[in-house]
């Protein structure tokens, strides 16, 4: 069956850095009822603005539950020919010990299939760049250990975190994208960000900061870094009910659409300075509250 020739290169692909720690078997093929219930436990919490888009009826999902993988060289491996079949299906990733730390090529990769990240744990920095992912990269119920780096990749379809956050320990310690370019939705909800850095990236679909907690309750020293400056929103974006802790700087930013900061706290003043609104009607500022002005 075919089913079985694409798991059986997606094994030979995730176990060429984890050699004892995945068995072919590990891996689910779409007919079984293991991946078909975490698909609809998946969906019966999503609330992602294109749900649609993410589990299509059409698509084949593959499961890789309960293994700890190095998926440093994943990106490469998938450009291989002998893996052409792997092209065609899509991956999640259930609580997993995950280390991907993509290797810094000058040259863009494409990754073909969606990739969903349900559950995981990062032990150790995420690295991506120079990457042309086709589909949608998602983030669910993650927990990150170190840092996230997403630098000069281009995103033809969505990228999504959600529901990364917990009152214990499951949180985004940083976040760090840097000239990407976003064609489809990037998509944040019910996350902690302690610190985020969005320098001169590109989006030119939907934004999505919404429910989200930035910064630190306690740090009195302001250390916290909250760098949205110089980032281009060809569409709209939105901050709805949003937490920012620390200094939040937006300056030089350019919003070509409506811009909703609907219920947004600032704890400290923000910088707007030299922004430019190309429709000055499309901000919505109502239920703002800046608690603190220094």
């Amino acid at each position: 069956m075919r089913e079985y020739k694409i798991r059986r290169q997606l094994f030979n692909i995730l176990s060429k850095n984890n050699p004892n720690n995945i068995k072919e078997y590990d891996i689910s093929i779409p007919e079984y009822k293991k991946i078909k219930k975490i698909i609809e436990k998946i969906k019966g919490k999503e609330d992602f603005r294109q749900s649609d888009g993410l589990f299509s009826d059409d698509e084949k999902w593959y499961l890789v539950c309960k293994a700890t993988l190095d998926l440093s060289s994943l990106c490469d491996n998938m450009n291989n020919i002998q893996y052409n079949a792997i092209t065609q299906c899509n991956i999640i990733f259930s609580e997993c010990n995950i280390s991907l730390n993509d290797k810094q090529s000058e040259n863009n990769r494409i990754v073909k299939t969606k990739l969903y990240f349900y559950n995981c744990t990062f032990e150790k920095t995420l690295n991506l760049k120079n990457i042309i992912f086709e589909k949608t990269l998602t983030f669910n119920q993650c927990k990150f250990k170190r840092k996230i780096r997403m630098y000069s990749n281009i995103f033809l379809s969505h990228l999504v975190f959600r529901d990364c956050y917990d009152k214990q320990s499951k949180k985004i310690t940083s976040l760090d994208l840097q000239e990407n370019e976003f064609k489809g939705y990037f998509f944040i909800k019910n996350c902690a960000i302690e610190k985020i850095n969005l320098w001169k990236n590109k989006f030119k679909n939907r934004c999505y900061f919404m429910d989200c907690e930035f910064g630190y309750r306690q740090d009195k020293d302001n250390q916290a870094k909250l760098n949205f400056s110089n980032t281009h929103f060809e569409d709209n974006v939105y901050f709805n009910n949003s937490e920012f802790y620390n200094y939040a700087d937006f300056h030089e930013c350019e919003f070509d659409d409506i811009a909703c900061f609907y219920g947004v706290k600032f704890y400290k003043t923000p910088n707007f300075s030299a922004c430019y609104f190309k429709e000055p009607k499309a901000v919505n500022l109502i239920n703002v509250d800046i608690d603190k002005l220094d």
